[in-house]
Order: structure tokens, then C-alpha cells, then sequence
């Protein structure tokens, strides 16, 4: 790709509008004709290697200062968030194709964005899928190192997606992911919050940070579902600007279960919400699994689906492959 068409214009350089071969933030991956960007991550600060990237043959670095390389180097305010932009326009913006749907929390993503999943398949959709036990394209089973992946293997995968014809994208959106900026350019045109405990604090530190970390999802959210049933989730529905509906136990929530019967092969409630009431009957256990496939339903109502398209596919779900 042309380094102009990869800039998009964003930053000014006194570089030529020559070739670039490859992207990496990895200086040990950095090979003839690539553009290096530095990075500064927990243990080591990619700025430390720009001088031995150029020699091994990248034709320019991204830098968040001066590195005295002249030419060679393009600054840029945050190396993270311009890595994110770089890697959407390598791949030709795959993450404008696709609708996308985040969830984040500490419990439930995995069955949530699965539940999603299934339930948009059953009404004709293709479907990628991107979480912590595997990543999916359809029926296409891909292994993941990581919850979120990092953002270059992110945008690829991306790429595979629209390639392969998915219309949808539902993802697990970690806490990681978010503060080291993984999911680049994408919007969401629905977030989840399911819960926060106290976990990944030895990242995070405080609860506080973990928190201000998940409620990044909802600054690139065009609409949310949030559980009110946790104190954060409370809060969080307080601090947003994004359109917002809840869910819970409690009569307070915009979508609440009533009449639980729990079994041993399955759980059947009624779902109540703008003074109507509608039966499920499914095969998943628990009343956490409630609180799973009502926030599920809600982002399908929010999709534009019916009920009626929604209920039959939830009530056939069997659980993760």
C-alpha cells in the first residue's frame, strides 16, 4: 500500500509516497519495506528500538516524539490509537462492512455473545463471533490467543469476516482490549454490560480502573443494555450519553424476569417490558442464564428484530459448542 493511502491524511510527513510493505508494533517482527510504530507497553517502550528498526530495513517509524530519525519518522499524538487507524486502513476498513455488537463485564460475556449469535443465525444471518474460548467465522472455528485480540490480527480477522459474508460481528470486549486500544476504529451499534467483580486487578489495580476501563466500550456504542441488578451497572447508566435500556430482577429495569422455575434440564420465566409479558422456555440453567438471555434478547429487539423471531431461536439454543 501507498504510505499516503495509509496515512488517509491524518499527519503530515516529509516522507515520499513510497510502498509500505507491512505494518508491525513487534520490533523483532520488523522486516524490509515495513512501517514501524512505536510502542510503549508495560515492559518495554518500542521507542527504544525505532534506530534498530530502520536498520533492519523498515522504511520510516511512528513515534509520540521527536527520535532525531528526520525523515524517517512520522509523529503522532498516541502511537496506540494511530496503530488502531494504520491497521483499519491496511485492510481496507473492514470494520465499515460489518454491524458489530460488544459485550463486556466480568461474567457472562461468553454465553451472551453465543446466545446472540445463534439467534441472528436462526433468522438467516452469517455471524462472526470473537471470544475468549474461540473465534468463529459461521460455522468456522478459529483458535484466539487472546479475549480481544491485538489490533492488527483484529482488523485481519475482520477482513476473513466480511470476505466470508458475515453480516454481524458480536464480540467479547475485554478490559484489556479497550484501555491498550485493540479494537482500533470499530462502533458499535450495541454494547452490553453484564457485571463487574473484582478481577484482572493485579492489571487494573483498583476497581475504580477496572470500571473506567469497561466504560470505554460506551464511548464507541450507539446504544447499550445494562444490567442494573450490579452497582456498576447502575452507575454506568447514569454516566453514558449513548441511548440505553436495563435489565434485572428488579421491577426498576426497563426489561425484568418474573415467575423463574428453575430445572434440572432447562429454566422457563417471563420476560416483561412496555407492560407486556412474553414466556420463554429454554434449555439453558440458573437464574444467571436469565439474566443472559434477557440482555441477548434486548440486543436482537435493538437490532430490529421481532419477538417472534427472537423466542423460538433463544428456546432451541443447546449451549456453546
Amino acid at each position: 500500500m501507498r504510505l499516503y493511502d495509509l496515512l488517509e491524511g491524518k499527519v503530515e510527513t516529509k516522507l515520499e509516497n513510497i510502498d509500505i510493505l507491512g505494518l508491525t508494533s513487534d520490533s523483532r517482527n520488523v522486516k524490509q519495506g515495513d512501517l514501524f510504530i512505536c510502542i510503549k507497553g508495560e515492559s518495554f517502550d518500542g521507542h527504544t528500538a525505532a534506530k534498530s528498526a530502520i536498520e533492519k530495513g523498515a522504511v520510516a517509524v511512528v513515534a509520540d516524539h521527536n527520535l532525531g530519525l528526520n525523515e524517517k519518522q512520522i509523529i503522532v499524538e498516541d502511537t496506540r490509537v494511530f496503530y488502531g487507524e494504520l491497521c483499519s486502513a491496511w485492510f481496507g476498513h473492514p470494520e465499515r462492512e460489518m454491524r458489530f455488537i460488544g459485550v463486556t463485564g466480568t461474567n457472562g460475556k461468553t454465553t451472551i455473545t453465543n446466545v446472540i449469535k445463534h439467534i441472528l443465525t436462526e433468522n438467516g444471518y452469517k455471524v462472526g463471533l470473537i471470544g475468549t474460548i474461540q473465534n468463529e467465522i459461521g460455522d468456522e472455528i478459529l483458535h484466539t490467543e487472546n479475549t480481544t485480540p491485538m489490533v492488527y490480527d483484529l482488523m485481519a480477522l475482520y477482513r476473513k469476516m466480511v470476505d466470508a459474508g458475515c453480516d454481524f460481528v458480536v464480540m467479547e470486549v475485554s478490559s484489556f482490549g479497550l484501555v491498550q486500544h485493540r479494537i482500533g476504529t470499530t462502533k458499535f451499534e450495541c454494547g452490553v454490560f453484564t457485571n463487574l467483580t473484582q478481577d484482572h486487578l493485579d492489571y487494573h489495580k483498583t476497581m475504580e480502573a477496572y470500571y473506567q476501563a469497561k466504560k470505554m466500550l460506551f464511548s464507541v456504542c450507539d446504544k447499550a443494555v445494562i444490567n442494573i441488578d450490579d452497582d456498576y451497572g447502575k452507575r454506568l447508566s447514569q454516566e453514558i450519553s449513548c441511548e440505553y435500556s436495563t435489565y434485572g430482577k428488579s421491577l426498576d429495569a426497563d426489561y425484568y424476569s418474573d415467575a423463574v422455575k428453575l430445572r434440572a434440564d432447562g429454566t422457563s420465566f417471563w420476560l416483561c417490558c412496555d407492560e407486556k409479558s412474553y414466556p420463554f422456555n429454554m434449555y439453558m440453567t440458573g437464574m444467571f442464564n436469565v439474566s443472559n438471555a434477557i440482555s441477548a434478547i434486548m440486543v436482537c429487539l435493538k437490532l430490529g428484530l421481532a419477538m417472534e423471531q427472537i423466542k423460538p431461536a433463544l428456546e432451541n439454543y443447546h449451549g456453546v459448542r
